[in-house]
């Protein structure tokens, strides 16, 4: 279930999103796309979030909440951040 991330500089700093809401993202008034960074694949907001911290320089990200196990599958995932487990998608 790989999804594509986007990382773009704006007019006065960087939005991270999902590729399926460029448009979305480039209607919105409030930030001006100047440059695509560079895109990433991941399974799960957390996993995108901890590539684009990184290539930042900001660090290790932290998800929000405590990790809990997949109802479905066992696998971790983050309950009060995205709720997505990386083997069956959206849980909570």
């Amino acid at each position: 279930m790989q999804r594509t991330f986007e990382a773009w500089e704006t007019e006065d700093g960087f939005a991270f999103f999902e590729s399926a809401k460029l448009e979305e993202q480039r209607a919105n008034p409030a930030q001006t796309l100047v440059r695509r960074v560079f895109q990433i694949e991941a399974s799960t907001f957390e996993e995108a979030m901890s590539i684009y911290s990184l290539r930042m320089g900001w660090g290790p990200y932290r998800p929000m909440g405590e990790p809990a196990a997949c109802s479905n599958c066992g696998s971790w995932l983050y309950p009060e951040g995205s709720g997505e487990c990386w083997q069956c998608g959206k849980i909570c």
